[in-house]
């Protein structure tokens, strides 16, 4: 059982550093943008960086609630409209 226990801890520590990894890219990738670029969208059938931001976020807490503590999460998907500096609060 010990064993068991050792590769959760290290695949959680391991996951745990890939997700902050991605949140910083995430962040340096924003501190590059203003309120209009983060929520501009392409088209009308296209999501905003800040929409796409708030998606990661939920899908991310879905998987962790789901996979590690078995709740179950709906999310809705819709579009956010948001100044940046609330989606990197958010992060």
């Amino acid at each position: 059982m010990g064993s068991i226990t050792k590769r959760y801890e290290g695949n959680r520590e391991w996951l745990a550093a890939k997700f902050e990894e991605i949140r910083k890219r995430i962040l340096k990738a924003l501190e590059q943008l203003d309120d209009e670029q983060v929520n501009w969208r392409p088209n009308d059938a296209s999501h905003s960086i800040s929409t796409l931001i708030k998606h990661i976020e939920g899908n991310i807490l879905e998987r962790i609630a789901k996979g590690i503590l078995h709740h179950d999460l709906s999310w809705e998907l819709f579009e956010f409209r948001e100044q940046k500096g609330a989606v990197v609060i958010s992060l």
